[in-house]
């Protein structure tokens, strides 16, 4: 057809992400994370687990917190502490 223009859509996502981010390209290259890493995810999920015994919590909620300090490392452990200190309180004056 003479005279029609295709219009083509903006891409929705970028083409160069890996190249913003090189941490995480390392990591994706090796194959592996480093050791220090994987240790402080240990400690984090140890803690975890020595925190959901003292709440006495339903199994669902062991295996959610225990994903969430999985998924998020420290911050999610810091969340878990922070609910299990509002227990503590709420427990106490409520």
């Amino acid at each position: 057809m003479v005279g029609v223009q295709t219009v083509r859509a903006p891409p929705l996502a970028r083409s160069s992400a890996l190249i913003d981010d090189p941490p995480v390209l390392i990591f994706l290259l090796l194959g592996f994370a480093p050791w220090l890493l994987l240790l402080t995810l240990a400690v984090a999920l140890y803690l975890t687990v020595i925190e959901l015994r003292e709440m006495d919590l339903h199994y669902a909620w062991w295996i959610w917190w225990i994903l969430l300090v999985f998924m998020t490392h420290f911050i999610g452990y810091l969340f878990l502490r922070a609910y299990a200190v509002y227990r503590r309180w709420h427990a106490r004056t409520g």
